[in-house]
C-alpha cells in the first residue's frame, strides 16, 4: 500500500493525481447540484479533437482516470526496475508521455460510444405527422419552455396542459412583422 501511494504523489503520478483531485471535486460538486455536465460545453469544443458529442467534463474526466491508472503502473514498473539517476528520470518521463498517449487512445475510442449515449439521453425536437415544429422560446424570467405549433385553420399551434388533452390557446401572440421570425428569445 505504500508503494502506491508513493506512486501516486511522487513524479510522475503527481500530476495526474492533482488532476484526478480536480475531477472528483467537480463530480462531488454536480452530485450536490451546484454544478452541471455540461458546465463547459461552451467554452470548448471537442469536436475539433475527435470527441464530439461527448460532454467536456466527461470526455476530461475519462482521459484523467485512465491516465491517472496507467501512471501508477507505469510508476510502479519502474520503481521496481533499479534504475537510478538518469534512467530513473527518463523513465519517469517515459511513464507520463505513455500514461497521457494512451489515456487519450482510450478516451478517443470511447468517445463514439459516450456520444451516441448522450445522444439517446437528450431529446431533440421531433416534428409530428402533421409537419408541426417545436419552438423554443424563453419567458420574462429567462426561464425556458417549449411550444409546439401545429399547421391548423387559425395559425396558432396546440399548447399541451398538464393534466391532460390539448387546449387551444386563449390569446393569440403579438402580430410582427412579415420579415421577422416571431418568437424571439435570448435564453443567455
Amino acid at each position: 500500500m505504500g508503494e502506491l501511494i508513493d506512486a501516486a504523489v511522487g513524479f510522475p503520478g503527481v500530476v495526474l493525481s492533482s488532476a484526478l483531485a480536480v475531477v472528483v471535486c467537480f463530480w462531488l460538486l454536480v452530485a450536490v447540484g451546484a454544478g452541471r455536465v455540461d458546465s463547459f460545453d461552451e467554452d470548448a469544443d471537442l469536436g475539433a479533437v475527435g470527441l464530439g458529442g461527448v460532454p467536456v467534463s466527461v470526455a476530461v474526466s475519462l482521459l484523467t482516470c485512465t491516465g491517472w491508472a496507467v501512471s501508477l503502473a507505469g510508476t510502479l514498473a519502474v520503481a521496481r526496475t533499479g534504475w537510478t539517476g538518469l534512467a530513473h528520470a527518463a523513465g519517469d518521463m517515459g511513464v507520463l508521455v505513455v500514461s497521457v498517449l494512451v489515456a487519450w487512445g482510450v478516451t478517443r475510442a470511447l468517445a463514439p460510444a459516450l456520444a451516441r449515449a448522450f445522444r439517446e439521453r437528450t431529446p431533440g425536437p421531433v416534428p409530428r405527422d402533421g409537419g408541426g415544429a417545436i419552438l423554443y422560446a424563453c419567458d420574462d424570467t429567462g426561464a425556458s419552455f417549449t411550444d409546439e405549433r401545429a399547421p391548423e385553420a387559425d395559425g396558432i399551434g396546440s399548447v399541451p396542459e398538464a393534466d391532460g388533452p390539448r387546449a387551444a390557446p386563449d390569446a393569440t401572440p403579438p402580430a410582427a412583422p412579415a420579415d421577422d421570425n416571431w418568437p424571439h428569445a435570448d435564453c443567455a
